[in-house]
């Protein structure tokens, strides 16, 4: 809601968006919505249904994935770290990270395929985890699986001198805040601590951009923070435009792309080729390039996950998707 009315205004200069845009926001989130109090009573495969409408963490299955990320993340700050405290180092790694320098931070094709594939999306799911912890007072019987949730954000930011794990992590944090406050109430300690905490976090992320060079300039400008909140829906029109123009459907790879790219690590190997798979990757990659947002303002990216699913099926693969 917040994203699609700062789009709205259209402030600085920001170039028009069609209403298609807007459209396919509103048939995600009304779909969305649908599917979570339809499906809200099933068990799930990383959940434990305890009884009507009240779920708890399958903490073994989360930490399996944390070893696993650990161990990954360790692995990949070793080479980075060197770079941390070096002379415009953090604007150096993130090129390095997001392919825009010559050199990279993995050493081969599995490395990227698990970090896109695994690592990134477990991350944002390990925010979700530690701040439901936090509200729900399970911390002191999860010791364990807290401090390693924490200790993989941490080693993540350092891997990509990124902000958006760090920023995610501050608003699940005022969301929950606001669903919980209306059921519960939330003492003055804890209060405390998700003050300091906020604070923290928008510290170390005024930090990392201050330590990225290249941002520091646009840092101050209320015209760069509007337009972080603002980017997706004109990003996403862009796009919509594109493939429709060019009349492109990936029929369902869009989706499954994911799970297609850790197959094609092993059916890559004998030279097998799926058209729709290769299609599906040019056009991700082509989100990844920059266009433009504001006049003479380019931005890339923040390209909604709704893309996908219209890519795949249109307007219906927004709904079911």
């Amino acid at each position: 809601t917040l994203v699609t009315f700062l789009s709205s205004l259209s402030l600085f200069g920001m170039l028009e968006i069609s209403d298609k845009a807007y459209v396919i926001v509103l048939l995600g989130c009304l779909s969305f919505i649908v599917g979570y109090y339809s499906t809200r009573n099933k068990k799930i495969v990383f959940g434990k249904n305890v009884k009507k409408g009240n779920y708890r963490f399958n903490y073994k299955a989360v930490f399996a994935f944390q070893i696993l990320c650990t161990f990954f993340l360790v692995i990949m700050v070793s080479r980075t770290i060197t770079y941390i405290f070096s002379d415009n180092g953090l604007n150096t790694l993130r090129n390095m990270y997001q392919g825009y320098s010559d050199n990279s931070i993995f050493i081969n094709s599995n490395e990227e395929i698990f970090n896109n594939v695994v690592l990134a999306p477990f991350m944002f799911i390990t925010v979700c985890v530690l701040a439901i912890m936090f509200f729900e007072k399970s911390v002191s019987s999860h010791k364990v699986v807290f401090i390693m949730g924490i200790t993989d954000i941490v080693l993540y930011v350092m891997m990509n001198a990124g902000r958006v794990l760090l920023a995610f992590l501050a608003l699940s944090f005022f969301m929950l805040f606001s669903v919980y406050s209306i059921k519960i109430k939330i003492d003055k300690k804890t209060k405390k601590k998700l003050v300091i905490l906020c604070a923290l976090l928008v510290v170390v992320v005024y930090a990392i951009t201050a330590s990225r060079k290249s941002s520091i300039a646009e840092w101050d400008s209320i015209h760069q923070i509007y337009s972080y909140g603002a980017i997706t829906p004109s990003l996403l029109d862009y796009w919509v435009d594109y493939i429709d123009q060019r009349g492109i459907m990936t029929f369902g790879m869009g989706f499954f792309n994911g799970f297609f790219s850790v197959l094609k690590i092993v059916y890559g190997r004998f030279g097998i080729s799926i058209p729709i798979k290769e299609v599906t990757e040019e056009i991700i990659r082509q989100t990844e390039l920059f266009v433009p947002v504001f006049i003479n303002k380019n931005y890339n990216a923040f390209v909604s996950a709704f893309f996908s699913f219209y890519m795949d099926f249109r307007y219906l693969g927004v709904i079911t998707g």
